[in-house]
């Protein structure tokens, strides 16, 4: 159990950040323009999805009780955003800059990013876990909430296809492996099955390659909100589908199944640049010219407003903003948001493109990433977007180490006669795992996480200084940090 929760919890993680290393752009093909087409570039997203013939389509067994995506009448309701009182004033980026360029041997990288309290009121160290009355809820449950969701998400108009279902781990034969869910519908019926929540994860899409038109991608931990959460509303698929852009060098163009193999479709635009998220600049999305603080309002309004089970404890928060280009005579351009959980005013430590750290197996970071085509519409989101867990223990400090005094002590700990370029300054929770009763607890601190290149050899390291204790400092090498980001203004 102990080793299938934390392949669960942490490779899913670093799964997801080896897919999103920064990589070159590959070309796109002389495909067929939407202009020479004569339709406009918004009516191509409503095109279906071109599907292999395969020899068997699956079939869904009748059963009159088996509750179906019309027998759904009550809503699920949005959750709030969560507010609190730990308000602090930030360095703006030149006062961070002066205060690392104060000290003799440390620079600041061009694509320097911060995120740096000047003062804060308080700092919490706390213990975190599942919360126990999702331990025990019904297959049955879980069933019926999940065509909930479905519905809150995709709308009513959007026809569900029982094929489309697939359940992974729990009950069920596999834990690595996507099952039809009609094959244990029975179980779920009948509730005699249980469920560990973060254990059982269901999964909504076409890759059975059946001749349906609408394919969308839903993937959630019971419920969303817990853990897992991905969902794919297919614009931006269905344009790149159409216009036949392709990965040359891997000869694999889009079909459905690049949804479910999570291929990372930003691959297909060119990278433009990243911002910060009160940025002002615009770009021309699908619909209109939008500015990208706009655009992360949209965002973080969307997904803190997801339903929850429980009352929320955190929130999503946008850390970087990257724009990428997509198109060839019809330019539009896409919005991806790094994303970080938030409590008490300070965010989770996370894990966004263009880095990878190596050797910090027993810090588990947040993964969350998401893009919006449109101004008005979040058309995908993946990672642990977590936002309610137990609170086991919780302890307030109000003795904060300053952001100048880590730097102090990483220059006076660190390799003398080193010459370092900081890229990154932030204020994080940085948590590590236990098992208590086979399940995972989560022990939280605050860090200054400071990433700096060391000059002499152009190696990334992860420096982790406590905000409490002056003597804790843990390090970690870091590979493509920002090798190929470009923070903007």
């Amino acid at each position: 159990m102990k080793k299938l929760i934390a392949l669960f919890l942490i490779c899913s993680l670093l799964t997801g950040c080896a897919n999103l290393k920064g990589s070159e752009p590959p070309p796109q093909t002389s495909a067929p323009d939407p202009s020479e087409s004569g339709e406009p570039m918004t009516e191509q997203a409503d095109l279906p999805y071109e599907t292999e013939p395969v020899a068997t389509e699956p079939v869904v067994p009748e059963n009159g009780s088996w509750p179906t995506i019309d027998d759904v009448t009550e809503s699920l309701q949005p959750s709030a955003p969560v507010e609190f009182d730990n308000i602090g004033e930030d360095y703006t980026l030149e006062e961070v800059k002066n205060i690392i360029n104060g000290f003799d041997r440390f620079s600041v990288a061009e694509s320097f990013f911060a995120d740096v309290p000047k003062n804060i009121d308080h700092v919490k160290e706390r213990t975190e876990g599942v919360v126990d009355d999702m331990l025990e809820t019904s297959m049955y449950d879980q069933y019926v909430y999940f065509l909930k969701t479905f519905k809150y998400i995709f709308g009513d108009n959007t026809p569900f296809y029982p094929e489309y279902l697939y359940v992974r781990g729990g009950f069920t034969d596999s834990d690595e492996l996507f099952e039809p869910f009609y094959t244990y519908y029975d179980d779920f019926i009948s509730g005699k099955k249980v469920n560990k929540a973060f254990n059982v994860r269901f999964a909504y899409t076409d890759h059975a390659n059946t001749a349906k038109d609408d394919a969308v991608y839903l993937m959630t931990i019971h419920p969303i909100g817990s853990c897992d959460t991905r969902f794919d509303k297919g614009e931006l698929g269905k344009i790149i589908y159409y216009n036949k852009w392709s990965f040359e060098d891997l000869g694999h163009t889009y079909t459905a199944d690049t949804i479910a193999n999570n291929f990372d479709k930003k691959a297909y635009g060119e990278y433009i640049g990243t911002y910060l998220p009160d940025s002002e600049k615009s770009y021309k999305m699908l619909d209109k010219e939008t500015k990208i603080k706009d655009a992360v309002k949209v965002f973080e309004d969307y997904m803190n407003s997801l339903p929850t089970m429980y009352d929320p404890i955190y929130n999503t928060r946008v850390v970087k903003v990257s724009v990428y280009k997509f198109g060839i005579k019809n330019i539009f351009y896409v919005y991806y948001f790094d994303c970080a959980r938030e409590y008490d005013g300070i965010l989770y430590d996370s894990i966004g493109s263009g880095q990878n750290m190596v050797g910090g197996e027993d810090f588990v970071c947040d993964f969350n990433l998401g893009y919006m085509v449109r101004s008005d519409e979040v058309d995908f989101a993946d990672g642990n977007f977590i936002r309610f867990m137990k609170t086991y223990d919780e302890q307030q400090y109000d003795d904060v180490i300053s952001f100048e005094e880590a730097m102090r002590i990483l220059d006076e700990r660190l390799t003398k006669h080193v010459e370092f370029e900081v890229q990154e300054a932030r204020l994080v929770y940085a948590y590590t795992e236990e098992f208590v009763d086979d399940l995972p607890r989560y022990n939280c601190k605050v860090y200054w996480r400071i990433i700096a290149k060391n000059l002499n050899d152009n190696a990334y390291y992860f420096y982790y200084q406590n905000a409490r204790d002056r003597n804790s400092l843990r390090y970690f090498l870091g590979s493509n940090y920002s090798d190929e980001v470009l923070m903007l203004e």
